[in-house]
């Protein structure tokens, strides 16, 4: 994961990846975005710029194009680290995540420990 070295991600983002990581497979960009209280979907284009989601474009049999965005491998592996951390160090307890818009999404407080935590994994 050439891309990730001495990189981090931001706070948004991990709560973006957090929610694409416990989704069933891929999600419209807008719903994710929305869910997770981010007002900009750059957020998720730097996901993609690090190699941790994948957007790509769906064409609905009517001609609607929607676009969709899926955690890659490299983005489970990460987060798997990271929540790897949270098990390792009995956090649990702090974490909570509600569901909003049929996503699984951490709270502010959980959000900035996951995040924090997300800092020592590379």
């Amino acid at each position: 994961m050439t891309n990730m070295e001495g990189c981090r991600v931001k706070l948004p983002s991990i709560r973006i990846l957090f929610a694409l990581y416990t989704a069933n497979g891929d999600v419209a960009i807008s719903r994710v975005v929305k869910a997770c209280g981010v007002n900009k979907a750059s957020y998720v284009n730097e996901l993609r710029s690090l190699g941790l989601v994948k957007v790509y474009h769906r064409v609905s049999p009517d001609g609607r194009v929607t676009i969709r965005v899926m955690i890659s491998k490299e983005g489970a592996d990460f987060m798997t680290r990271v929540l790897d951390l949270v098990t390792k160090h009995g956090l649990w307890g702090y974490v909570d995540a509600l569901v909003r818009d049929g996503l699984l999404v951490l709270d502010g407080k959980s959000t900035r420990l996951i995040h924090a935590l997300s800092q020592f994994v590379q």
